[in-house]
């Protein structure tokens, strides 16, 4: 029975005052937001209760219309969360995102347990925590004890350096726990600035498969100059030790690989390359071996065939912002973890809807989507291709230009076929 269908309150309907103020309400075709606003009002709540209240708010107005939601909408329906729960490390990646923050913060385990909370209220359906190094978190037992306690599963980005056996053992009663990132990025060599084998994470494997083999392990490897010629003994390495996949994914030139680029990102011809080993490992190795370098190949190639395909939505608009969002270790709200010094608001100042209402640079990040290539970027106006492009990743754009609208060249077409001649 929805209040909407009466035009008075039935006669068998008995309420209290509190009940009969919030049924006018609906009768005098109040919104979601404004009932649940005088429910606070009406019970007197202050605190958490009422901050709840008011995140409940949004989400019933986006949830009225049946669940869609446009990324125009000021209000996020939030898929993903990223939490990064320290800034501490282990170890000095040449590519490091979070560089600038580097041992500055870590939430406590209150702040990590008010943020969940804050959070509980959308349907999120993917909740990452990393860091820094999660494992280095000063409290780590208590850690998973409060993301265990919000009954979301969640997954951990870690650079399995420190899965000793205590570390393993505490991971292994997570039932929420769905599984491990590992970065990895070569099993040979010792180029300075990549995760690099190590005896350590033979035992760390060894024992994280004895104690948890429900759980997931992927490897995430970022593709530079240095080990591109070598990513074949990496794959059968994980192959050999249970792997669930290997990412292959591009060096972004953001945070400290901003720097690192001139040293480490691959030119023109050695990009083209990267798809055509990712390709040719994906063919022998199957479902093991998965990433953007594999699915952007994929596209590539696809748009560069004789009959390719132009309609809208061939290639995926980035989530940041919209669907997306991060939250650092000082309580700073980002977009993503890829643009980690583009901080729009802090979770424990400011509730998200406000956050939301005012950022420039989270209304840009809605208008990618609806906003024209080629009004961003007029060198794309002529691109055969240009009404499936999205633009790709934003935050080298931003990183370059301060801008959230440029184009990703990484993306481009035009940059991958040059890479052929």
């Amino acid at each position: 029975m929805v209040a909407s269908e009466f035009s008075a309150l039935p006669p068998d309907m008995e309420l209290n005052e509190s009940g009969r103020l919030i049924f006018e309400a609906l009768l005098g075709g109040a919104s979601h937001r404004e009932i649940l606003a005088l429910l606070a009002d009406t019970y007197d709540l202050t605190g958490r209760e009422a901050e709840a209240l008011r995140d409940l708010a949004g989400l019933t107005d986006l949830l009225a219309d049946g669940g869609y939601v446009p990324t125009t909408s000021r209000v996020p329906l939030l898929r993903e969360l990223f939490l990064a729960v320290t800034d501490h490390c282990n170890l000095g990646c040449a590519y490091c995102n979070t560089w600038s923050s580097r041992h500055k913060a870590e939430l406590t385990v209150l702040q990590l347990t008010t943020i969940l909370e804050r959070f509980a209220l959308y349907p999120l359906e993917a909740l990452t925590v990393s860091g820094g190094e999660p494992l280095l978190h000063r409290d780590f037992p208590a850690m998973l004890a409060a993301l265990e306690a919000a009954a979301v599963p969640w997954s951990l980005n870690t650079n399995g350096t420190l899965l000793d056996p205590r570390r393993i053992g505490l991971l292994a009663e997570c039932r929420n726990l769905s599984g491990l990132l590992i970065g990895l990025d070569q099993i040979e060599g010792s180029s300075a600035g990549l995760k690099t084998h190590s005896k350590e994470l033979d035992l760390g494997l060894e024992r994280l498969c004895a104690a948890a083999p429900h759980l997931s392990v992927r490897f995430f490897t970022v593709v530079t100059r240095e080990n591109l010629e070598h990513l074949e003994p990496l794959v059968r390495y994980a192959s050999e030790h249970g792997i669930a996949a290997v990412q292959l994914e591009p060096l972004l030139p953001v945070g400290r690989g901003e720097q690192s680029s001139s040293t480490l990102a691959l030119d023109q011809k050695a990009w083209r390359r990267s798809f055509d080993l990712a390709a040719a490992l994906k063919e022998r190795w199957g479902d093991l071996v998965q990433g953007n370098l594999v699915s952007m190949g994929r596209h590539f190639a696809a748009l560069a065939s004789a009959d390719p395909p132009t309609g809208p939505g061939t290639f995926r608009v980035c989530s940041a912002g919209t669907t997306k969002l991060a939250v650092r270790p000082d309580g700073g709200l980002i977009p993503c973890d890829r643009l980690w010094d583009l901080v729009v608001g802090n979770v424990f100042e400011e509730h998200l809807l406000d956050v939301v209402e005012r950022s420039a640079a989270l209304r840009d990040l809605r208008e990618r989507s609806t906003v024209k290539l080629a009004d961003r970027e007029p060198g794309c106006s002529r691109c055969p291709v240009l009404p499936c492009c999205g633009g790709g990743c934003p935050a080298p754009g931003w990183y370059a230009h301060g801008s959230l609208h440029r184009l990703d060249l990484q993306s481009c077409l035009h940059y991958y076929q040059e890479g052929q001649r």
